[in-house]
């Protein structure tokens, strides 16, 4: 029986961590995973308070990080961990603000790769916020034409932020409600298996055939945001199969350890334009 590993991301939000570990127990159906916990260096003891909850559990694994390495280095320690100390044969990296409530998720997707093999594989996500489904990717950077656009947009809305002169701007055009940050959902559900479509990063599955090939789930010289772009494009580089497989669902709350820890809508903005912008240029370095 292959040995599947969820890895799990902590920041801060206890309560996320905390439901997303019990949904996987109390619904998934499956006698040989294990979790693995990585705690990016919070700092208001919800990693203790895991650490009560689940450190005399037998497969589950907690690892703490001592200082706040991002999405992807974090994303990678469990990665890591699950591949080189647990020999894994399918490591599946899940967002903490994620719930599982489907009884057959590992032996699906198992059972889809003994007859059409992928190196990654995205369920259903539907977000709890308003009910649609966020995969397969829309609006992701897939050209270098799109990313020098997407530096460029980045780096005026940042200037704008730091400047105040968009707060100045947001006032004027009150009315105008859209969003500076691509929406990437779907708003349309799929529900046909769709192969080599970029994924949703709150719930990547990855087989043997990834997990032989990289040490690294994703690329790992970006803090936050752009990680499913990048992976996409290195997806297609190596020529590794991606699949969109909605015959499993996670349910998504969306972005809660951001929401947490940076309630000023501005300062949210400045955080969000200057990550993007960072990961930007990390991605134009590698095409």
């Amino acid at each position: 029986m292959p040995k599947v590993v969820f890895v799990i991301l902590h920041y801060l939000t206890y309560k996320d961590t905390f439901e997303c570990v019990q949904s996987i127990k109390a619904n998934v159906n499956y006698n040989n995973y294990k979790i693995v916990i990585v705690d990016n260096a919070s700092n208001n003891n919800s990693f203790e308070s895991l650490e009560d909850d689940y450190k005399e559990v037998e497969d589950i694994f907690l690892i703490r990080n001592s200082e706040n390495l991002g999405f992807a280095k974090g994303n990678n320690v469990g990665y890591k961990f699950a591949k080189e100390k647990l020999d894994a044969d399918y490591i599946v990296v899940i967002n903490n603000d994620t719930i599982i409530q489907d009884n057959d998720f590992i032996k699906s997707f198992i059972n889809y790769y003994d007859t059409n093999e992928f190196h990654l594989l995205g369920p259903q996500i539907i977000s709890l916020k308003d009910n649609c489904n966020q995969n397969p990717l829309k609006n992701i950077i897939d050209s270098k034409n799109k990313l020098i656009k997407s530096i460029i947009k980045y780096f005026v809305l940042y200037i704008l932020n730091v400047t105040k002169i968009e707060k100045i701007i947001k006032e004027i055009k009150s009315k105008n409600k859209n969003s500076a940050i691509n929406n990437k959902q779907s708003l349309n559900f799929k529900n046909e298996i769709l192969v080599n479509v970029p994924l949703h990063g709150a719930c990547l599955i990855f087989s043997e055939l990834y997990i032989k090939n990289m040490d690294y789930a994703f690329y790992p010289n970006t803090f936050l945001f752009v990680e499913e772009d990048i992976l996409y494009y290195l997806c297609k580089k190596n020529n590794f199969k991606t699949c969109y497989f909605p015959s499993i669902t996670i349910y998504h709350k969306e972005d809660s350890s951001t929401d947490f820890f940076l309630k000023a809508s501005d300062e949210k903005r400045k955080f969000i334009y200057k990550n993007i912008l960072k990961s930007c240029i990390e991605f134009y370095k590698i095409i």
